[in-house]
């Protein structure tokens, strides 16, 4: 067993493990072409996988960790947010204004 034997036993490995629905036998009876073409589809999906995930963490460590963090309860929509939308009662308002806009509307048309 040389070098050429293992890197196939490797190639099917990765191949039956990673990618669903292939078997050993599949991958034993591919041509060679085939059979690198795929390997090499993998690798480079793991690569980007890779990338994506570093991104990622690098976004986190930068201050995105922020936009990770669940809201706490009455926190839905963050203070600033709160503070442009105003006291309760103003959205409220606000709220039956439009309904009653959409209502007119809708009467209008018909």
């Amino acid at each position: 067993m040389g070098i050429g034997a293992s890197a196939i036993y490797e190639e099917a490995f990765a191949l039956t493990y990673h990618v669903p629905g292939i078997t050993y036998h599949d991958v034993e009876n591919m041509p060679v072409w085939e059979r690198r073409a795929l390997f090499n589809l993998l690798i480079k999906q793991r690569k980007l996988e890779d990338q994506q995930v570093k991104e990622a963490q690098h976004g986190a460590q930068d201050g995105g960790a922020d936009l990770l963090r669940m809201p706490m309860p009455g926190e839905a929509y963050g203070k600033t947010d709160m503070e442009k939308l105003g006291p309760p009662q103003t959205v409220a308002r606000y709220l039956k204004g439009e309904q009653m806009r959409q209502e007119r509307a809708a009467q209008e048309k018909k």
